[in-house]
């Protein structure tokens, strides 16, 4: 299982993820970019800021929803002759 599938059931089950959790649960040093990885995927993920107790601020991730996305079909217009 890869880190962004990781990532996905964590949410799943736990609801939040932030880059600590990610980075000592998975050892993933780009959440962000995980998260990119699961928007592309058509995941609708909302994140808010947060601010730790020593005034670093964070991102803290969630799943919203899942909305598939119909593939992409290309129709051609011309005729072929034959």
């Amino acid at each position: 299982m890869n880190q962004t599938t990781k990532i996905l059931n964590y949410m799943r089950t736990k609801g939040r993820i932030t880059p600590l959790i990610a980075q000592s649960e998975f050892s993933c040093a780009r959440l962000a970019a995980r998260i990119f990885d699961l928007k592309e995927r058509g995941y609708l993920i909302g994140d808010r800021r947060r601010r730790a107790i020593n005034g670093t601020t964070y991102k803290e991730y969630f799943l919203k929803a899942h909305v598939r996305q119909e593939p992409k079909v290309i129709h051609s217009d011309s005729a072929v002759a034959a």
